[in-house]
C-alpha cells in the first residue's frame, strides 16, 4: 500500500532537490534564507523579541503545517511518515521575549568559574574552534536596542566574559522552551487524533552546542557539548515507558531502527525496477532498546572498556590512584541545552492499545532509576571533524605545552598560546598544509579523541595496526576525559582535563588507540581509495 510523505521546516541541511521525497505535502518557507538573513536585523548577539508575535517565528509555522498534515494524513488509509525540522535553538538566538524572561533570574543554575570560560591548557589546539561570531554584542535593554558594547573573541588565551555566557544560556534555553512548546502542539494533535495506538515517534537533534564553556562558542568540536544529543522514541509496543538506556549511541542509528520498526510487508531490495543495491548501513537497529525483544547472539554482552579480566583489574587500580575532583553543578537546564531540532512519526503496522512508551539515549549516564539493559557490540559512538594548519606553523609534537600540562599534576598554566588549525575541504590538495582527520569515541565511561595525518590525495587517515600483537600506531594527537560515574550535574565539568598523557592512563589509551584504529580501518576497507 506504500506510505504518504510529508514534511515541514528544516529537513535536510540544503533545500534545492528535496521536495521530491515527499509526495503528500512538503513545506520549506525558505527557512534557509530566513536563517541567514535573520542577523541583519538583530540589536544583538542574542535577541530577546518583544515586538514581532509568536506565530510569526518560523517555528510556529512549522509547527502549524505539520497539525494539518497531520490531520490530512491521519484521514487517508495509508501508513504516513511526516516529519518537522525546528530552526530554534540553532543561532541566531532571537527568541519570543516571555521565553528569554524565563531565565533571566536563574543565572546560578548554570554558573560558571572563570577558570571553566577558558579553553583548558591541557586539552590540544587542533580541538579549539571558535567562534560564531568574530565578536560577541552584548544585548541593550533586553535586545530592544541595537547594542554598544561587544567582546573581541577567537583568542585562545582568554576566557570568555560572564555575561556572555549567561546572555548565551538565556537565549539558548529560551528557544529550547519555545520549542518545546511548539513540540507539545504536534503532541496535543497526537492526542486527539488517537495516533499513539499506531505511530512510531522520534525527537532528536544534529549536534549540540558550546555556549562558552571551556570558552568556545561553537558546534564544530568533538567535546560533549557539541557531539552529545537528545534521542527520544516512542512506539506503541515498547515496555518501557520513561526509561532511559545509558550507553552512548548514533545518530546513524536512527534510519536503521525506522526501517525495522514499522515491519514493512516488503524490502525494495532486488525488486526495485533499477535493480539498486541495499549496501550494509552504518547505524544499527535499536528494536532490542525500545521493544526488548532479545538481541542476535552478535549483540549479547557488554564490551565496555576493560572488559578482560586482566586489563579489568588494572583499570580498577587506576581508579583508585586517579581520583579526580571536580565542581558540580546544581543545574539539571544544561541538559536541556542540547534540545531538538528534528521531530519525526512514522505509522506502525502494529494496532496494539498499549500506551506509548518511549526509550531515551544519550552519550551520559543517567539519574533515572529505571533503565534499559541491552547491549550492543558496537558500544560507542563515533563523531568526526577535518582540521588543517599551515605546514610552517605547525608547532613540534613531543614539546607542545598542553602535553606537558596534562602530564603533570595541575591542569593549568601560564602559556601562551596561538591557534593555526581550521576546518578545511578533505578533496582539496594543498601541499604547504598539514590535514588531520579527527575522530572522537565516546563510551560509557570515557571519551578518547584521536587525530591521524590525512592524505587527501587518495582520501584516507594513515592509522595501522602491527602485525605482531595487533596494538596500533600512535595518532598524532590524543585526548582522554573520564566520564565513570558522572550524573547530569556533571555536564560541561568533566571535560576539562586531558588524561591522554599520564602514566597511570596508559592501559585505558592502549585500550583505545586499538578500538579506534580497528574502526577506522573497518569504515575505510569499504571504500576504494581515490586514485588522486
Amino acid at each position: 500500500m506504500g506510505y504518504n510523505t510529508a514534511a515541514s521546516g528544516k529537513i535536510a541541511h540544503w533545500v534545492n532537490g528535496e521536495s521530491s521525497i515527499w509526495n503528500f505535502d512538503h513545506f520549506e518557507n525558505g527557512w534557509y534564507d530566513y536563517q541567514n538573513l535573520e542577523s541583519r536585523y538583530m540589536n544583538s548577539s542574542v535577541m530577546p523579541d518583544k515586538v514581532k508575535p509568536e506565530h510569526k517565528f518560523r517555528d510556529y509555522e512549522f509547527t502549524t503545517k505539520t497539525v494539518d498534515q497531520l490531520r490530512r494524513l491521519a484521514a487517508k488509509p495509508q501508513y504516513f511518515m511526516s516529519a518537522v525540522g525546528f530552526k530554534l535553538p540553532h543561532l541566531d538566538l532571537h527568541v519570543p521575549h516571555k521565553y528569554f524572561e524565563m531565565y533571566k533570574n536563574k543565572r546560578e543554575k548554570w554558573r560558571l568559574s572563570k577558570k571553566e570560560l577558558k579553553y583548558p591548557s591541557s586539552l590540544s589546539e587542533i580541538s579549539y574552534r571558535c567562534c560564531a561570531e568574530g565578536r560577541f554584542r552584548f544585548m541593550r535593554e533586553e535586545g530592544s536596542q541595537p547594542h554598544n558594547r561587544s567582546a573581541a573573541l577567537m583568542d585562545i588565551n582568554k576566557a570568555l566574559p560572564q555575561e556572555m555566557h549567561d546572555e548565551l544560556m538565556m537565549g539558548y534555553l529560551g528557544g529550547i522552551s519555545y520549542l518545546d512548546t511548539q513540540v507539545g502542539r504536534i503532541l496535543d494533535v497526537m492526542d486527539e487524533l488517537k495516533l499513539w495506538e499506531n505511530t512510531t515517534v522520534v525527537l532528536t537533534s544534529d549536534h549540540g552546542m558550546h555556549n562558552g564553556e571551556k570558552g568556545l562558542w561553537e558546534k564544530w568540536t568533538l567535546f560533549e557539548e557539541a557531539t552529545r544529543i537528545p534521542l527520544l522514541i516512542a512506539h506503541p509496543q515498547s515496555p518501557f515507558k520513561g526509561q532511559h538506556y545509558a550507553p552512548p549511541v548514533e545518530s546513524v542509528d536512527v534510519y536503521a531502527t525506522l526501517l525495522q520498526l514499522p515491519k514493512p510487508r516488503s524490502s525494495v531490495c532486488g525488486t526495485h525496477p533499477h535493480n539498486w543495491v541495499c549496501r550494509p548501513l552504518d547505524g544499527k537497529s535499536l528494536v532490542p532498546v525500545i521493544i526488548g525483544t532479545p538481541p542476535s547472539a552478535s549483540l549479547v554482552g557488554a564490551t565496555a572498556p576493560g572488559s578482560g579480566a586482566k586489563v579489568q583489574r588494572k583499570l580498577a587500580q587506576q581508579q583508585q590512584q586517579n581520583k579526580l575532583r571536580r565542581k558540580s553543578s546544581p543545574s539539571d537546564n544544561t541538559a536541556t541545552a542540547t534540545a531538538t531540532s528534528t521531530t519525526g512519526a512514522a505509522k506502525s503496522e502494529s494496532k496494539s492499545a498499549l500506551a506509548p512508551g518511549s526509550s531515551s539515549s544519550s552519550n551520559a549516564n543517567s539519574d533515572n532509576s529505571a533503565v534499559v539493559m541491552a547491549r550492543f557490540a558496537h558500544d560507542f559512538a563515533i563523531s568526526q571533524v577535518i582540521r588543517c594548519a599551515p605546514l610552517d606553523r605547525v608547532p613540534n609534537r613531543a614539546t607542545a605545552p598542553h602535553r606537558q600540562h596534562s602530564s603533570e599534576a595541575k591542569a593549568e598554566g601560564h602559556v601562551q598560546r596561538s591557534v593555526m588549525w581550521n576546518d578545511c575541504d578533505t578533496r582539496a590538495h594543498k601541499d604547504h598544509e598539514m590535514c588531520l582527520l579527527g575522530y572522537s569515541m565516546r563510551t560509557l565511561e570515557y571519551r578518547y579523541t584521536a587525530y591521524y595525518p590525512y592524505n587527501r590525495k587518495i582520501q584516507r587517515p594513515t592509522v595501522s595496526l602491527t602485525a605482531d600483537n595487533g596494538s596500533a600506531t600512535i595518532p598524532y594527537e590524543e585526548e582522554l576525559f573520564d566520564h565513570k560515574n558522572e550524573t547530569l550535574a556533571d555536564f560541561t565539568h568533566r571535560e576539562v582535563l586531558n588524561l591522554a598523557y599520564r602514566p597511570s592512563y596508559s592501559v585505558v589509551i592502549a585500550h583505545f588507540r586499538t578500538k579506534l584504529a580497528e574502526f577506522v580501518i573497518k569504515s575505510f576497507s569499504r571504500v576504494s581509495p581515490h586514485k588522486g
